[in-house]
């Protein structure tokens, strides 16, 4: 009876070691990080990538875009008149391919100021270049 209580205390303190020790082998889903634009789990060290925000045309004639699926966040905004222009940001995932690329307004450099983003247009308003 008493070898049996001995073997009985042995397995249970056998149990608890095993069961409260850390394990060398993280699950997948802790070794992934927040994408900060997204809020996304991701692999890839995003928080170490500076985003890149691109003016993308939005005239009918301009469609289809390239790249805009893969932009963090796309921010729609009217240039002149009833035209509007995209302004993509991305840094989780960059595509191969954005565009068309078009001119910076002066609230699309504050908007990609405000990401403390590397900014890509072509050309620019007078308000843009100051």
């Amino acid at each position: 009876m008493k070898k049996w209580m001995t073997v009985c205390a042995l397995c249970f303190v056998f149990f608890l070691l095993v069961s409260c020790q850390q394990k060398d082998a993280v699950p997948d889903t802790a070794k992934k990080q927040k994408a900060p634009l997204t809020g996304l789990k991701t692999e890839q060290k995003v928080t170490e990538r500076r985003p890149v925000a691109v003016v993308v045309n939005n005239h009918p004639k301009a469609r289809p875009q390239s790249g805009l699926s893969k932009a963090d966040i796309v921010i729609e905004a009217l240039a002149e008149g009833q035209i509007t222009r995209f302004l993509a940001i991305f840094q989780s995932q960059m595509p191969e391919t954005v565009g068309p690329v078009r001119s910076a307004r002066e609230y699309f450099v504050t908007l990609s100021n405000g990401f403390d983003s590397i900014f890509v247009h072509h050309g620019w308003s007078p308000g843009a270049k100051e």
